[in-house]
């Protein structure tokens, strides 16, 4: 059960850093790509991942793999991530990054 929360941190911290050498670059990722690393950076994973621990719930990983449940889950997650990116996300400190700015 806390094996899965821990992998979502590290997933976490190394999103985080990646994030930042892109911003050091000026480089934008690709729609897909963003995708992926928002999923990640913005800590959702690692709030879920709290849930089933704090509730005492200990999911087994046939569920995380069923696809329907993967689904839901990663719907889940963007709902979160996408309704706290801004187009001002960024720019009171002069940095234009993510996907409002290349859209």
């Amino acid at each position: 059960m806390f094996r899965r929360f821990l992998d979502h941190c590290d997933a976490y911290i190394d999103s985080v850093i990646q994030e930042a050498r892109l911003r050091d670059r000026g480089e934008v990722l690709e729609l897909e790509d963003y995708v992926h690393l928002r999923r990640e950076n913005s800590a959702v994973r690692v709030c879920f991942g709290l849930i089933p621990y704090i509730l005492g719930i200990d999911l087994p990983e046939e569920v995380f793999a069923d696809p329907i449940f993967e689904k839901i889950y990663f719907n889940a997650v963007d709902m979160v991530c996408w309704a706290n990116v801004s187009v001002y996300s960024g720019s009171d400190r002069g940095i234009e990054v993510g996907l409002l700015t290349r859209f």
